[in-house]
């Protein structure tokens, strides 16, 4: 295998290695972030530039091998099979992404950056509150999640006030008891870390 070639497959491998972490991690509540927004369904990316980088690498390495096999056969049924799986994976993957990506409204940190409360609209009408514990711009764990109900207003009003053991998120929506349009008031909902 030329020199290039055996580059380019390391840095595919490392690059399908990362971002397969990555996804696994995310399966246990552990978040890759970008400058303290996590990426979720984005590891995609490069999750499928490493298979697709690998894949054609390996192709190359065994075609280079078949020239001088006195049997071609089982490098050209190794190079289906690895096709095969390359795109079995982004079959797969794809619309397991879409499954996961979330789409959020506005988030709201706290004064210590240790904690991060992001806001995603739910079909309902009404936000889901996800609270983080973010150990870095790059890394954020997930901690808890609850449905602010009868919320009626924009992101932009929603509030949080940070604790010791908790946040609580003011939100505009409407009480129980209320029988107007005009009768908002502020909603509270409290996360525990």
């Amino acid at each position: 295998m030329k020199k290039t070639l055996r580059v380019l497959c390391a840095l595919f491998g490392v690059l399908l290695l990362l971002s397969a972490s990555a996804g696994v991690a995310e399966i246990f509540g552990v978040s890759v972030c970008l400058f303290y927004k996590p990426l979720h369904a984005w590891i995609l990316l490069p999750l499928l530039t490493g298979l697709l980088g690998l894949t054609v690498c390996l192709c190359r390495y065994l075609r280079l091998k078949r020239e001088h096999a006195a049997q071609t056969l089982p490098y050209t049924i190794t190079r289906c099979i690895l096709i095969g799986i390359c795109i079995l994976t982004a079959l797969l993957s794809v619309p397991a992404a879409m499954l996961t990506s979330v789409s959020y409204a506005g988030s709201r940190r706290s004064g210590d950056k240790a904690y991060q409360v992001f806001f995603e609209e739910a079909e309902s009408g009404d936000l889901i509150a996800h609270l983080y514990a973010q150990h870095s711009p790059f890394l954020a764990v997930y901690r808890t999640s609850a449905t602010l109900y009868d919320f009626s207003g924009e992101p932009e009003e929603i509030e949080a006030e940070w604790e010791s053991d908790c946040c609580t998120v003011y939100y505009p929506g409407y009480a129980e008891d209320a029988v107007q349009t005009d009768e908002r008031e502020m909603l509270s909902w409290r996360l525990y870390y």
